[in-house]
C-alpha cells in the first residue's frame, strides 16, 4: 500500500507536468499551426467568413481603422501572427509573421 505522503507527492507531479505540457504545448506546435491558417486564409474573402474561420479556431483578430491588424493565438502570448489586411471588407494580404 502506498502511503499517504507518498501518494500527494504522485499527484502533484503529475498536475505539475500536466500544467507545465498544458503551457508549453502551444509554443511547440503554434507556428506551424499559424503559418499553415495563415496560408489557408483565401484572398478576396469577407472580414465576416474570416472572423469566424478565426473563431472556430479559438484565435482572436485585430482589425484597427485602416483594415488591417493581427490574427493571434492568446495562449501562445502573441508570439505567432497572420497579419492581414482588408480593402472595402475583402482580404488582400495574410502573411505569417515570428513576433521575437
Amino acid at each position: 500500500m502506498v502511503k499517504p505522503r507518498r501518494l500527494l507527492n504522485r499527484i502533484g507531479g503529475f498536475l505539475l507536468l500536466g500544467f507545465i505540457g498544458d503551457t508549453m504545448w502551444p509554443l511547440l506546435v503554434g507556428p506551424g499551426q499559424m503559418s499553415s491558417f495563415c496560408q489557408t486564409l483565401a484572398l478576396g474573402s469577407s472580414r465576416e467568413d474570416i472572423q469566424g474561420q478565426v473563431a472556430k479556431r479559438g484565435y482572436r483578430l485585430r482589425i484597427d481603422e485602416k483594415g488591417a491588424g493581427p490574427i493571434f493565438d492568446p495562449r501562445s502570448m502573441g508570439r505567432f501572427i497572420c497579419h492581414v489586411e482588408f480593402i472595402q471588407g475583402r482580404l488582400t494580404t495574410a502573411r505569417y509573421l515570428h513576433n521575437d
